[in-house]
């Protein structure tokens, strides 16, 4: 499980730094330090709330963009790409999609994994 939350981290920061020229340094930073702190915050709070918004995600539906509200301010911050998303072209746009879908999975695995992990413990 901690390998999901390491490749989960290590695309987000990989994102961070190839967008920062749009965004700026502060979402990196503040990534690093909240996941420094604990590092399966991240994975956990996209969990909670952008993997409900999946079948958007996994249809590529730009709608996505317009109408989910991510109730985390953190979150938030780390889907800055909603603000600017339309302005990118084409290519960025599929990379997007790309990094938010293997997100996903990797979201999905640790949620099938920590599902698992419950129906082991004692009631």
């Amino acid at each position: 499980m901690n390998n999901i939350v390491k490749e989960f981290n290590k695309i987000s920061i990989d994102f961070l730094e190839q967008t920062s020229q749009i965004a700026g340094r502060k979402y990196l930073t503040k990534f690093r330090f909240i996941t420094g702190i604990n590092n399966m915050y991240a994975i956990d709070r996209f969990i909670k709330n952008v993997l409900p918004y999946k079948d958007y995600i996994n249809a590529r539906d730009e709608q996505f963009f317009l109408n989910t509200n991510v109730d985390n301010e953190f979150m938030d911050d780390i889907i800055w790409i909603k603000e600017t998303y339309f302005t990118l072209d084409d290519t960025s746009k599929e990379n997007v999609w790309n990094i938010v879908t293997a997100l996903v999975l990797l979201a999905e695995e640790r949620q099938k994994l920590m599902n698992k992990l419950e129906k082991t413990l004692p009631a």
